[in-house]
C-alpha cells in the first residue's frame, strides 16, 4: 500500500522526534517494526485491509527511519517501551490495538505487560521473549 505524503509525519515524544505514518479510519492500531526495519516495510502488505477497519500508526522506532537517534548509545527495551507510551501520550490514545513484529514485538509485548489497561488487543509476530 502506498502512503502519500500527507500520511508522513512526526511528533516529539521521550526527547525523540518521532516520525510515524498513520493511514486508515477505526479505532487505534499501534503496529511496531522490527529491526533494521520500518512499519511501511514490515507491515505494508497487510495495510490495505487493516486500513479498512482501524486508524493504523506505524512509528519509527529511535534509530529507524525518520526516527534521528544514535544508535552507539544503545537501544534498551525499557527505552523502546518508553518512546511508545510518549507517542501515544502525545496523540491522546487512552487505549489502543496493539501489534509488533521481531523487536516490535518484543516492544509491544513489555508495553502491554508495563500498560495492561491500556491494550485492548496484542498481536506479536515472530518475537523472542528473552
Amino acid at each position: 500500500m502506498r502512503i502519500d505524503a500527507k500520511d508522513r509525519r512526526s511528533i516529539d515524544a521521550n526527547g525523540l522526534r518521532v516520525g510515524y505514518d498513520v493511514i486508515g479510519a477505526g479505532p487505534p492500531l499501534v503496529l511496531l517494526h522490527g529491526a533494521s526495519s520500518t512499519g511501511r516495510e514490515d507491515f505494508g502488505a497487510q495495510l490495505p485491509r487493516l486500513a479498512q477497519v482501524f486508524t493504523c500508526y506505524l512509528p519509527d522506532a529511535r534509530g529507524h527511519g525518520r526516527t534521528v537517534y544514535d544508535a552507539a548509545l544503545g537501544i534498551r527495551l525499557e527505552d523502546l517501551v518508553d518512546d511508545v507510551e510518549a507517542f501515544v501520550d502525545g496523540l491522546g490514545i487512552a487505549t489502543f490495538h496493539l501489534a509488533g513484529f521481531s523487536m516490535g514485538g518484543a516492544t509491544a509485548l513489555a508495553t502491554a505487560m508495563r500498560h495492561p489497561g491500556r491494550i485492548r488487543t496484542l498481536v506479536l509476530v515472530g518475537t523472542a521473549t528473552e
